[in-house]
């Protein structure tokens, strides 16, 4: 069963009643009103406001107001209240209800759990029953194994080592590939505490034992991502100050951000997404499927040239440069782009085309003649000065998520595949994961697609090794000293950030049909970042950035203490979220990113793409340039 409308509006993705009103894309909570008006469109009573636990009057220390992100709306987070929901706060999510005494009692049937990776209880490990204490030794055992799967992994990636294999999939076609989603849902959605993972001890064990089942491992992986997503209470604290002292020991105290311009060269696209409300395709009332939900647009190349040359003489180093997939467009198209923006200005690094346009232009170029070689097209691409892929269109990494969300979209082994094709060819490209939406969207889901990233960019980084040291050797030297593997702000292979996405539902189509949520929830939000932190940054992935588009600006300054470490670009024109009915994307200036960091006692710094050290000529014309006024309605791009 699908989740009831009532509940998308009013829980979370474990289907507990929302705390704040929040919702991404908008700094301010959403009012009375608008959430009213969302429950009547999804014909039920306003009186389920009721459940909101953003109702009960909660005091907050002075201590902890002082941490808080400035404005007066933000006197009293919601992510700061105490989190234990009683029984009758729940919601009824996938049809099944849980009449137990809130969230301090074990489901005690997941003894007899077969996924489960001990036989026991967790709750009788730990004295006396303490829920608190039993989270929290859960959440440490999570976190433990994690770090040290990651760390082992990593030095193995680095070196280039064939024991990798023992650990990763590298074959597509190989069984276990993917992720297959099994307990979580036996549970009904809900991850209990009585889901426990080995200790420390057992962990660092397992690593060292090569013969152990990859795909068993990999799956406790995911388990263990997961336990840190549905982190409550106390262990919510410990989960977000665990990210951010591994963000503190791979990352120190910097702050980085770039000075960028998105260009979205066309909003007409052929596909079907239900979520995207940039795309003007069929209008949702219209049945003849002539009307289009607002005025398509495709910009000149001439214009590009143009965006490119004003935004680099504003101090920008990177034109970000994204699109529909226009029925007209062809491979060709692509490699005009990348002309028009090197024309504007050659020095640009152009940051362009998500894997879902590159395997539409490798299907396209020249009639069909490379048939398909995604591989083949990017040399095409960077032989026409393409710098680094956007690696969006990856939204969860899950076919059940994508058959509901884009299933006329490239598949998630499709994705996986042309990121990989792209570090292969010295392209970087960075990651993404857009949550928040449809009931397929689990804990579990996002979990997994956190530990696809994770394992995409350890193949990644082991390739290059080999490569590295197959060259040295080649040279004749007996020499080789690896400087493959990324280290704080500096890239040197596979994925160069990893940026989660909150769904921005206001104008998204499925949503005013009334098939997704209203957008995660800020808890959902905090703990996504905080979890990528401790699930990536192990393993080499070290730059989770915060996006103030989504997030807001306050915000995204508050994720910086948990766990990340990158606030993204000054953007000066975004047109895709914006669509979504976001408030945020038309331009955060370099001063305003700068006090973001500063506010949290970090330190900012400029970078580029790939994080290295912007200089004080673009720092210094990123800082002079007056606001870019908003392009109008018709050239919007």
């Amino acid at each position: 069963a699908r989740v009831r409308p009532h509940a998308r509006v009013l829980s979370d993705a474990e289907g507990f009643a929302r705390a704040s009103r929040w919702t991404p894309g908008r700094e301010e909570e959403t009012s009375d009103a608008a959430n009213a008006e969302s429950l009547a469109a999804s014909g039920f009573e306003e009186s389920f406001v009721e459940n909101d636990s953003s109702k009960k009057n909660v005091s907050v220390s002075d201590d902890v107001k002082r941490k808080l992100p400035r404005g007066d709306h933000y006197s009293s987070p919601s992510w700061r209240r105490a989190r234990r929901p009683n029984a009758r706060d729940l919601v009824a999510v996938d049809g099944a209800a849980f009449a137990f005494g809130g969230f301090r009692e074990t489901i005690r049937s997941y003894d007899n759990d077969d996924d489960a990776s001990t036989g026991d209880c967790a709750e009788s490990r730990v004295p006396n029953g303490d829920p608190d204490a039993r989270s929290l030794a859960s959440l440490a055992s999570a976190i433990a194994r994690l770090d040290a799967r990651g760390e082992t992994m990593r030095l193995l990636a680095e070196t280039g080592d064939d024991a990798l294999r023992d650990y990763l999939h590298f074959d597509q076609n190989e069984a276990g590939f993917l992720y297959a989603p099994g307990a979580y849902r036996k549970r009904g959605g809900v991850v209990s505490e009585a889901f426990h993972l080995s200790t420390t001890d057992e962990t660092e064990s397992e690593t060292n034992q090569k013969s152990k089942n990859k795909t068993s491992a990999r799956d406790a992986d995911v388990r263990a991502a997961a336990f840190l997503l549905s982190s409550r209470g106390v262990a919510f604290d410990a989960a977000c100050a665990a990210a951010d002292a591994r963000r503190a020991a791979q990352c120190g105290a910097t702050v980085t951000w770039c000075s960028n311009r998105n260009i979205n060269y066309t909003n007409v696209c052929t596909l079907s997404c239900s979520f995207c409300a940039f795309s003007k395709g069929k209008a949702n009332d219209d049945v003849s499927g002539v009307a289009l939900r607002g005025a398509p647009y495709l910009l000149a190349y001439e214009e590009v040239s143009r965006r490119v040359a004003e935004a680099w003489d504003r101090g920008a180093t990177e034109v970000c440069m994204q699109g529909g997939i226009h029925p007209e467009f062809t491979g060709e198209t692509y490699v005009e782009l990348l002309r028009a923006a090197k024309r504007g200005k050659s020095e640009a690094h152009v940051h362009a085309f998500s894997p879902l346009e590159v395997l539409h232009g490798a299907e396209t170029y020249d009639d069909g003649s490379l048939n398909g070689s995604v591989p083949k097209f990017i040399e095409i691409l960077k032989a026409n000065g393409l710098g680094s892929l956007p690696g969006t269109a990856a939204e969860v990494l899950s076919e059940e998520v994508r058959q509901s969300l884009c299933p006329d979209k490239l598949d998630s082994k499709q994705w996986l595949a042309t990121v990989e094709a792209a570090h292969e060819a010295d392209v970087p490209t960075t990651a993404t994961m857009m949550f928040g939406h449809v009931d397929e969207d689990t804990i579990e889901a996002r979990a997994a697609h956190l530990v696809a990233i994770r394992d995409a960019h350890l193949r990644s980084v082991w390739r290059l090794a080999r490569r590295k040291r197959r060259e040295t050797t080649e040279a004749g030297s007996d020499v080789w000293e690896n400087s493959l593997a990324p280290r704080g702000d500096a890239y040197v292979g596979g994925f160069t950030e990893f940026v989660p996405l909150p769904f921005v539902h206001f104008e998204a189509p499925a949503y005013l049909r009334g098939e997704t949520r209203r957008g995660p929830t800020l808890r959902e939000c905090v703990l996504v970042h905080a979890a990528a932190r401790v699930t990536l940054g192990s393993a080499g992935l070290v730059n989770i950035q915060a996006s103030w588009v989504k997030m807001g600006p306050a915000m995204a300054g508050a994720l910086l203490r948990a766990g990340c470490n990158d606030l993204g670009g000054t953007l000066m024109n975004e047109s895709i979220t914006r669509a979504a009915g976001a408030a945020h994307g038309q331009e955060m200036g370099a001063e305003a990113l700068r006090e973001m960091a500063s506010r949290e006692n970090r330190v900012p710094k400029m970078r580029t793409t790939l994080y290295a050290d912007a200089g004080d000529e673009r720092l210094e014309r990123a800082v002079a340039a007056a606001p870019l006024e908003a392009i109008e309605a018709a050239k919007k791009g």
